[in-house]
């Protein structure tokens, strides 16, 4: 008869692993309820899509990002996650300071990804910056050598020679004074680049914050009503609650008419229609310019 085989350390650890793995695949919920699954067990998911948890609260980036960068602050307590629509649970005082409190942490999260993604950017034009100065540089000592061999006096080749070299040191100090300037020079209010609220008609059945960039840029914004559910009254800011009885956001008619009004552009106004595509190719642009603020 032989003998039964033990296992050993190694394949200890990796059927650990497998039932883990196996673990965080199972979802208890589905479809508009399916932000359940973060509140129920948060600690099932990494990081790359649970950022952070405690028993009040849970804060997840958003799987369809509509701007850089994009978190939602989940709210854990049955009372206020599932069984009213957010406008009222906001507007119990008590949760609306919690949740107040709560959001300003994470919008110093966006805030630091923000200024990450903008340091990354910068190292890369510092490294372009780089690249030229020195081209430009080596330009220069050239001509200086050509000219030396060449003991030409005061000829026209020769002082058209030296408006080069001349050119390319006034391009460097350009090149270098611009490289200089920081967003602390420049006075920049990062908080502001910063919206929270809640959507008038949530997508999804659980209580959900959005706190995101200002930017709306994102391949996951795809049409009209994308656009609008942040650049309109549909979206409600966070100060503004609690809302009024009679605020027009908390009827479903007054709240989907915002959702149907002109394309603008959050950040110079232009009024695009209904006209999406275009919107999208200025937003590109609008972007790029937000970004050397």
């Amino acid at each position: 008869m032989a003998t039964k085989r033990s296992t050993t350390p190694i394949e200890v650890e990796s059927i650990k692993r497998k039932m883990s793995s196996t673990k965080k695949t199972i979802e208890f919920y589905s479809g508009r309820d399916s932000l359940g699954n973060y509140i129920r067990a948060p600690e099932n998911y990494d990081s790359t899509r649970v950022i952070a948890y405690d028993d009040e609260f849970v804060v997840i980036r958003d799987m369809y990002p509509k701007s850089q960068i994009h978190y939602l602050v989940l709210a854990r307590e049955r009372q206020y996650a599932r069984q009213q629509h957010p406008i009222e649970a906001l507007g119990d005082e008590v949760f609306l300071a919690r949740m107040r409190r709560k959001v300003i942490q994470v919008r110093e999260m966006v805030v630091r990804e923000l200024q990450k993604e903008r340091l990354a950017g910068r190292e890369k034009e510092e490294e372009k910056r780089t690249k030229i100065c020195a081209s430009l540089v080596g330009d220069g000592e050239k001509e200086e050598e050509q000219r030396r061999e060449e003991n030409i006096g005061g000829n026209d080749a020769s002082k058209e020679r030296l408006l080069v070299s001349r050119s390319s040191d006034s391009v460097v100090e350009e090149v270098a004074s611009a490289a200089a300037v920081t967003d602390e020079q420049r006075g920049r209010d990062w908080d502001r680049e910063v919206i929270a609220g809640i959507h008038a008609r949530p997508s999804m059945n659980h209580l959900h914050v959005h706190v995101l960039s200002i930017d709306r840029h994102s391949k996951w914004m795809k049409h009209r009503n994308h656009y609008n559910s942040f650049t309109t009254r549909f979206f409600i800011p966070l100060e503004d609650f609690p809302l009024a009885k009679d605020d027009v956001r908390r009827f479903p008619d007054g709240a989907e008419a915002f959702l149907k009004s002109d394309l603008k552009c959050w950040r110079c106004g232009l009024n695009f229609g209904n006209r999406f595509s275009s919107l999208k190719k200025h937003l590109a642009r609008e972007f790029e310019e937000w970004k050397k603020e």
